[in-house]
């Protein structure tokens, strides 16, 4: 997803996701270019258009 999501919303500048150490939990740290880009996300990811 990180990829996809790296190659498809070219206005993201960080996308990565941390696991603790028995992957029962995990943080997405994502930063965007500008506002309009990061709520272009917020709808791709609501409309289940980034997941593959």
């Amino acid at each position: 997803m990180v990829a996809q999501n790296a190659n498809e919303e070219p206005g993201t500048v960080v996308c990565n996701v941390y696991f603790n150490d028995d992957e029962t939990l995990f943080t997405y740290l994502e930063t965007y270019s500008d506002s309009e880009t990061g709520l272009f996300h917020v709808g791709r990811f609501s409309e289940a258009e980034c997941v593959g």
